[in-house]
């Protein structure tokens, strides 16, 4: 395909890696956010099999190495303070063909930071209507002026305003649940043990980023108190301190060291079932398009892998609408299977009284290469880049 002028809205994981792979294709892009500066933004992720694949292509898998935290366990403990399962990192990195523990944030610097100058970025720049005349997209932003593309991309997250407006019929479904993030200045024994303990309808990951520091990630049903809604620590440490009283030191420890000032991100699990992509010359990216939610553990990899997909069909194909129907054939299917991981997830991570009782005795007894295969499965782990080229 000849060189086609692309906008993508939103500058995130998947805006920024659609944007380095048509650089590679020499089209004309446009990256816009709605932000006023670029800031590296994001909590913990864990990034699999595929998508250090991807990275490795990228040139990104070095400087994301550097900036991992330093887990070299992972371990599961019931709520009673009882360890179920001790596997070491290395072992996970084997399984899944790459594994690599770091923070959203030095995903999105290390895109950031290796944009093509080729690509014109703005900032504070939205969206306001888009008319897709066919052989053209017809595009005004809020602040009145007026662009035409070849093909404009919707990159904005799970909350994406261009889908709202321009798919109306593609909705968020919720999974009864929230995702409570938060950091604090903590010393703590858990030398190099990422450590989650499950309750009922919860689960808690501490993550040792130094001696005397800690990350947490929290998922909790919706029968849990209704949280705060409010970024403030102190109203998060008395809410926390009630909800998880009964779980072990590491746990109320981390929760009791929260003071004011300390980083917390909290948000609804929501999910965006996979089904159209593609409408004329307009596509969903990423989490607008098929977010799987935190549960899937790929939501970085589904955002990279459908950016790859993407440029390849173009490359591949003389028509853009040839490209981005080969591109929606593609990635609906992949998406809905992290999605159905997802679900099977949150079961599992979020469940209650006898089945609770079930996950702890399976996770505590399943042997290894079980273990593995179902941990391949999970997270889709033969999927390659060569099966979106």
């Amino acid at each position: 395909m000849t060189p086609q002028r692309v906008l993508i809205s939103g500058a995130g994981i998947a805006g920024m890696g659609l944007a380095h792979w048509l650089a590679r294709s020499n089209h004309d892009i446009t990256l816009i956010d709605r932000f006023e500066s670029f800031h590296a933004r994001g909590h913990f992720m864990t990034l699999k099999g595929t998508c250090v694949e991807i990275l490795s292509a990228m040139g990104l898998y070095k400087t994301l190495k550097a900036c991992e935290w330093p887990s070299t366990e992972f371990d599961w403990y019931t709520s009673e303070g009882r360890c179920l399962r001790r596997v070491s990192k290395t072992r996970i990195e084997e399984t899944l063909r790459g594994f690599l523990t770091l923070r959203r944030a030095h995903l999105h610097e290390a895109l950031h930071e290796t944009l093509p100058p080729t690509i014109a970025f703005r900032t504070g720049t939205e969206i306001d209507t888009i008319k897709d005349e066919g052989g053209r997209v017809e595009v005004v932003y809020r602040n009145g002026q007026h662009e035409a593309f070849d093909l404009v991309v919707g990159a904005e997250g799970v909350h994406s305003a261009m889908r709202q407006r321009h798919f109306p019929e593609v909705s968020t479904r919720s999974l009864a649940g929230t995702y409570i993030v938060f950091v604090v200045d903590c010393r703590h024994d858990l030398g190099g043990s990422n450590r989650t303990t499950w309750g009922q309808g919860e689960s808690v990951s501490l993550i040792p980023l130094s001696r005397d520091r800690l990350g947490a990630m929290i998922y909790q049903d919706d029968q849990h108190p209704k949280p705060p809604l409010t970024d403030d620590a102190q109203a998060w440490r008395s809410y926390l301190s009630d909800v998880y009283a009964r779980f072990p030191v590491w746990v109320t420890g981390a929760i009791s060291a929260m003071k004011p000032g300390d980083e917390i991100f909290a948000d609804e699990i929501l999910m965006v079932p996979a089904t159209t992509l593609v409408k004329g010359r307009v596509a969903l990216l990423g989490d607008a398009g098929y977010c799987p939610t935190f549960f899937s553990g790929m939501g970085a990899a589904a955002a990279l892998l459908g950016a790859y997909a993407l440029t390849r069909q173009l490359d591949k194909h003389d028509e853009v609408a040839t490209a981005l129907d080969a591109y929606e054939r593609l990635m609906v299917p992949l998406a809905r299977g992290y999605q159905k991981a997802a679900v099977s997830g949150r079961r599992r991570t979020l469940a209650r009284g006898p089945m609770a009782q079930l996950r702890n005795l399976v996770t505590a007894r399943i042997p290894e290469t079980l273990g593995n295969f179902a941990t391949r499965r999970h997270y889709q782990a033969e999927v390659r880049m060569a099966d979106l080229a």
